[in-house]
């Protein structure tokens, strides 16, 4: 017959195997719902991939079709010679006008579908966004003309269902930069669940341009929150003003290892 103490021995050992198989548990569950959380967002991007090219397809057949009838109206009125001729040239000139405002119209509509597509693909939900930006050379000189000045990354989360927020970055500078140094700010963007958070925004925001050639040449900034700041106040509006160093890095400093095939890469971590 066993001892009492053997009992309670015995008693504790599956106690703790109880402990253990119920960790086991939680872990494997919320494993579970971060697989569902994947599996939800890869069918949200196959569905807008699949709208993408549906709506592709459509647009550049109705583009084909209104080429080929503007292509017959032009034929139509190079061979009219009729005394009212001057009528059917004026009809066809506002039918002229017409597809041309759907085919702007249809291109609008495309873009907003690639726009959707590529933010889906883009967008990040645990406070750490590296964003890479293409095509430097020609968005430099885009933001030199002063055509576009600042470029925006895809919109993202702190955590799912945190806060909301996307990065700023003007290539020529802004304010007391332009035409110095490379410009950055983080905005935050108001979102559906703003109620259930904590405001004002506290969380320290780290950027980092990385430097491709030696790593420990990356440059690094920190900025802190000012809690009586409006930038980091619950949103009122669609974004918040935006705030971060004017004075990232400067524009001689960038190819020193920062491009790499007319591209750089930011690092962007909420901590």
């Amino acid at each position: 017959m066993e001892s009492k103490d053997e009992t309670i021995l015995q008693l504790h050992s599956k106690c703790g195997e109880n402990s253990e198989l119920n960790s086991r548990k939680d872990l494997i569950e919320q494993l579970l719902r971060k697989d569902e959380t994947i599996s939800e967002l890869t069918k949200e991007v196959e569905k807008w991939k699949t709208i993408h090219s549906t709506f592709q397809n459509f647009v550049r057949k109705k583009f084909d079709d209104l080429e080929n009838e503007i292509s017959q109206i032009k034929c139509a009125q190079t061979d009219d010679k009729c005394s009212d001729n001057s009528q059917v040239s004026s009809s066809n000139d506002q039918r002229i006008s017409e597809i041309d405002r759907v085919l702007k119209n249809n291109g609008e509509k495309l873009s907003d579908v690639d726009l959707k597509v590529l933010l889906l693909e883009n967008c990040t939900k645990n406070g750490h966004l590296l964003w890479k930006v293409n095509n430097f050379q020609k968005r430099r000189e885009e933001a030199m003309n002063r055509k576009i000045t600042a470029l925006h990354s895809p919109p993202c989360f702190t955590k799912e269902y945190g806060y909301k927020y996307c990065i700023r970055l003007y290539l020529n500078g802004e304010g007391n930069a332009i035409g110095t140094h490379l410009s950055i700010f983080f905005v935050i963007m108001a979102s559906e669940h703003d109620n259930i958070l904590q405001w004002p925004f506290l969380k320290k925001v780290q950027f980092t341009l990385l430097n491709l050639e030696d790593r420990c040449k990356d440059i690094v900034e920190i900025m802190r929150p000012n809690r009586n700041s409006t930038s980091f106040q619950k949103p009122t509006k669609e974004l918040n003003v935006a705030a971060g160093p004017t004075k990232f890095v400067a524009i001689d400093q960038l190819n020193d290892g920062f491009i790499k095939d007319d591209a750089l890469y930011i690092d962007v971590k909420i901590q």
